[in-house]
This record gives structure tokens, C-alpha cells and sequence, in this order.
């Protein structure tokens, strides 16, 4: 450190699968507080060198990263409650060794990597513990369902603390030997209690733990049951296993938070896939690090939803009667891909249907159906930039498999028995005149009897850029060769997207065997909270 100023210790105990909330948590300590000195204390188990370098990037003159690998014999003893818990490994354990691993140290903060900070450490770091082993914040939701009572036996005037941040007096622990006695007790007690090191350190520190304010863990049983503290709250910590990275349901509602220091952290300027999903109504929110909500249809009537708009910047979202959907590939093309260089993906999804980027089911229909809590159970985890972008970095284009026209007809056939002729018969009359090596591409898929449907894709951000300028060429030429404005009928009024929607196909297929595209299907879900608005668009047998 170049200043006199003090040093702030802060323990973290991850494992490779948290590196990337690491980075978020760092970034939120150091613009909440950028005139201190931080040595940060990485225990692990398993990272790499690559992990190492990674996070090293978050060094500077006032912050300094110091990793300590955990001998696995320190943890194999231990048990973890809930073994089908992804982001809960053994490694929770070793936050508990480091009074004997630091020794240089008298006091530490740690913090679970699921936390954001929002305010300044210092008052947190400077609290005086006197001859307790910690400080915490009570574990309200406990409490509650009387489990501290009943199952451990703790009285009322006993504190139960959440172990996601305490501020660990290290010195008094190590002259008192808290590991050997925390090891004893989880000898005895590890088969009987339901949370793992959390239970064990309670037991353990039961009348040596300090009770710190909730401002400092606020979970969301503390904002449930005391809302007036959440404008104050310096930690956030989002337990459970829904977390603002994956796609469960808001684990509350200061989850935007983490999004915002997201956002800010390298990891938004690098990431290579960025998925939209686009909403023109309140319906459950997808949203995290890879997918980012966008409203369409908004234009004019300021009653926009807290997400990306459609309607800002360079905009046609005045159409979106007739265009619908694609007025937020739009406003992705000319406004969203210019301070994003570095992305190498782009994709969009619905509200109302998502894509599976990793797992491809043999005779499943183009698109299967699923409940939300269905799909959120079972893709919880698996929606993330980095493991997206792994499973279809050697493809160009992700799309849900064909679908074949049930009873058989053409696409044409299908295209026909909703929409209106005239304006299928002026696009062909475009293609004919100012893209003519795209007839053989377009007769094809015309008489074809399957195709690509919803509009349901992620592509390299060139292609990307390469079907906008084609598909808004061919729009604008239609759009000033139609009047919709006496359309009534849905079917009617969104032509431009019905037919972009075949027309993809088209696009598609001339483009891929010319510049050597590789495809990648997968599968396809459709909610069926919104099933019957399927049932529409396509017959099935």
C-alpha cells in the first residue's frame, strides 16, 4: 500500500464455481469504498492458476488479493446438510480455520461470496467485539419456525447468527482454541443438525457471539420483517437458492443490486453472450448476468417497466403494432451493440418461451412444454455468460430444432390460412427484384413442409448484424408497398413479423451453405402459463 492509511482484512472462502460472484462482490466493496486499504484472504480448495490470475485483476495500490489453498484433510471430517445444493460445498468450512491460518492477524471480516456491499465497512470493521469470538446478524427465518428452540435447544434470549458475514475475532480464537472446540462439536452434532457449518458454529459460539446490526446481513427475511432498515443496508446477502446470477424467482427485491455491481465489474465488458428477453406486459422476470429483460410496445405511453426500453435511443418502437418483437432486435442493433465491442453473441428469448442451450431430446416437439417453476427447478443454474458461451462457442447459430407443419401443408399453406396474401406476395416481389440469388431459397422454403419458428435464437453478433441490415432492408421496402392501417386482426396487423419469421428461413438457408455456418439445435420450451397463445399460431394433431 502506497498511504498510511489502516488495512481492512476481509476473508472470502470459495471454490472455482464462485469465482465470477467473487469479482461482483470485490467491485462492490471497492466503489462503496475507495479511499480505504484492503488485503482480501482467498481460502480455497481448488482453484486454478487461471482462477488466480482471473481475480488478481481486481488488484491495486489500495487492494491486495492473497490466496491460501485449505488442505482438503482440514475438511474431509465435515458434512454438508444439503448435499444437492450447488453453490453449498465443503469449502464453507474453512472460514473457520483462519485464526490458525493468520496468524499475523487479530481481526477479520468475512463475507459469503452471495453478498453485495452497499455502504461503507468501516463502522462494520471498527465494532468492538471485547472477549466474544464474533459479531453477527440473527438468522430472523429460524426464529420463526421455532427450529433454534426445538432443534438445538437454544433459549430466547440466546442469538442464533446467519454465518454469510461475521466479523471474527481472531485473536481471542486462537487464544481459546475455537477450531479444536468447533471440530468437537461437529463430531457429536453434524448428523443431527439440518445447516451444516451455520448450526455447528452457533453451538459452538453459543454466549461468545455479539449481535450486530441486520444492515450489515441483510437477508430477505430481514426485509420482509423490517422494511424500514433495507435503505440502510451496507451487506446484502442473498441466501437460498435463488440467486440474482441464476434465473429463480427474486429472492427480494434489492436483488438489482448485485446487477448493478455486475455491471460495473470487468466481467460486463468482457462477456461474450448477452441474451434478451423480451416482455410487452408484467410477467415473471428472467433476469441475470446473461439475459437482460427488455420491454417493447412502450413508445409514447410512459409506463415503462424498471427495464431496457425499446423505445430509448434510436428507436422504431412507434411500429411495434405491426412489428412487434422486432422492434427490440432493433434497438439491440443500433444502440446496445455499440458499447459492447467485445460480445460475441447475441440472442433473444420471450417471456413467454426459452431456449436450452445445452441438452438436445430425440423426437421432442420444436417446442416442449413446461411450467415456470418447472423450468426454473430444472435450469436454475445453467444460464450463466460463461457456461452458455462453452456449450455453443463452436457454432454460429443456436436454434430450437424444425418444425414440422401438423396436418401437412407448406409453409406457405400454414403462412396463408392466417395472414393476408397481398402482403406475402409484394416480399416475394422484393426478394425477385433486389435479391434475386435468394429465389432458389426462398421457393424452397415456401413449398417446405418445415422451418425455424418464434423467432427464437442466438447468433454470432456479426450474423447478427449481417440478418438485421437484410431483414430491415426487405421491411422497409414492404412497409412502403402495404397499408395495414385497416388491418383488425392480429394476424393481420403483425405481418412484418410473421413474415420475417418465415423469411428467416429463407435468409438462413442461402446464407449458411455460402459462408459455412454451423447450426446448433436445441431444445425449445414454451410455458404453460401461455400455452393457448401457441395453439393460435400453429395446429397440432
Amino acid at each position: 500500500m502506497l498511504n498510511n492509511l489502516p488495512i481492512f482484512s476481509v476473508l472470502f472462502c470459495i471454490n472455482s464455481f464462485y469465482v465470477r460472484q467473487l469479482v461482483v462482490l470485490i467491485t462492490s466493496i471497492q466503489k462503496n469504498n475507495p479511499n480505504k486499504n484492503f488485503n482480501f484472504y482467498i481460502f480455497h480448495t481448488d482453484l486454478s492458476k487461471h482462477d488466480e490470475v482471473f481475480l488478481k485483476e481486481l488488484e491495486n495500490q489500495k487492494c491486495k488479493l492473497i490466496f491460501k489453498k485449505v488442505d482438503n484433510t482440514f475438511l474431509s471430517n465435515f458434512k454438508i446438510s444439503d448435499s444437492a445444493r450447488q453453490d453449498i460445498s465443503l469449502d464453507t468450512y474453512s472460514r473457520y480455520l483462519a485464526a490458525d491460518l493468520l496468524p499475523e492477524l487479530d481481526k477479520i471480516l468475512y463475507l459469503d461470496t452471495d453478498t453485495i456491499v452497499n455502504g461503507d465497512l468501516s463502522p462494520l470493521y471498527e465494532i468492538d467485539l471485547d472477549t466474544n469470538w464474533v459479531g453477527g446478524i440473527e438468522e430472523r427465518c429460524l426464529y420463526k419456525d421455532k427450529y433454534v428452540f426445538d432443534k438445538l435447544n437454544f433459549s430466547k434470549n440466546e442469538i442464533y447468527i446467519n454465518a454469510g458475514v461475521l466479523l471474527m475475532n481472531l485473536k481471542k480464537m486462537r487464544e481459546d482454541h475455537f477450531f479444536e472446540i468447533f471440530s468437537t462439536i461437529s463430531e457429536k452434532c453434524c448428523s443431527l443438525i439440518t445447516y451444516s457449518d451455520q448450526d455447528i458454529l452457533n453451538l459452538t459460539a453459543r454466549g461468545k457471539i455479539k449481535k450486530l446490526d441486520c444492515i450489515y446481513n441483510m437477508t430477505p427475511a430481514h426485509i420482509n420483517d423490517l422494511p424500514s432498515k433495507k435503505v440502510s443496508a451496507v451487506i446484502v446477502h442473498y441466501t437460498g437458492k435463488y440467486k440474482p446470477w441464476t434465473l429463480g424467482t427474486y429472492c427480494n427485491d434489492l436483488n438489482s443490486l448485485w446487477l448493478k455491481y455486475y455491471n460495473q465489474s470487468f466481467l460486463a465488458k468482457r462477456q461474450k453472450v448477452k441474451v434478451f428477453c423480451i416482455y410487452h406486459t408484467s410477467a415473471y422476470r428472467f433476469e441475470n448476468d446473461m439475459i437482460s429483460p427488455i420491454q417493447t410496445g412502450n413508445y409514447g405511453l410512459y409506463n415503462g417497466m424498471d427495464m431496457l426500453q425499446s423505445c430509448d435511443g434510436i428507436q422504431i418502437d412507434n411500429k411495434n403494432k405491426n412489428y412487434g418483437e422486432l422492434t427490440a432486435w432493433y434497438w439491440v442493433w443500433k444502440n446496445y451493440l455499440q458499447n459492447h465491442p467485445d460480445l460475441e453473441y447475441v440472442g433473444f428469448c420471450h417471456y413467454r418461451r426459452m431456449l436450452d442451450y445445452t441438452t438436445f431430446t430425440q423426437k421432442s416437439p420444436f417446442l416442449q412444454g413446461i411450467s415456470i417453476q418447472q423450468f426454473i427447478d430444472s435450469f436454475n443454474n445453467k444460464y450463466s455468460s460463461d457456461l452458455v458461451y462453452n456449450a455453443i462457442k463452436d457454432y454460429d447459430i443456436v436454434l430450437p430444432r424444425k418444425y414440422s407443419i401438423v396436418p401437412e401443408a407448406t409453409i406457405e399453406e400454414q403462412y396463408l390460412e392466417f395472414h393476408p396474401q397481398k402482403d406475402l406476395e409484394i416480399l416475394k416481389q422484393i426478394i425477385i427484384e433486389d435479391y434475386p440469388d435468394y429465389i432458389p431459397a426462398m421457393n424452397k422454403v415456401m413449398n417446405s413442409k418445415s422451418a425455424y419458428f418464434c423467432l427464437l435464437f442466438t447468433m454470432k453478433k456479426d450474423i447478427f448484424i449481417q440478418f438485421m441490415e437484410w431483414s430491415f432492408d426487405i421491411l422497409s421496402k414492404l412497409e412502403s408497398k402495404s397499408d395495414w392501417s385497416k388491418y383488425t386482426s392480429y394476424f393481420h396487423i403483425r405481418v412484418p413479423a410473421f413474415l420475417i419469421e418465415r423469411f428467416f428461413n429463407v435468409w438462413l438457408l442461402h446464407n449458411s451453405p455460402k459462408y459455412g455456418w454451423k447450426i446448433l439445435e436445441r431444445d425449445g420450451y414454451i410455458f404453460y402459463e401461455y400455452f393457448e397463445l401457441l395453439l393460435l399460431s400453429f395446429k397440432y394433431s
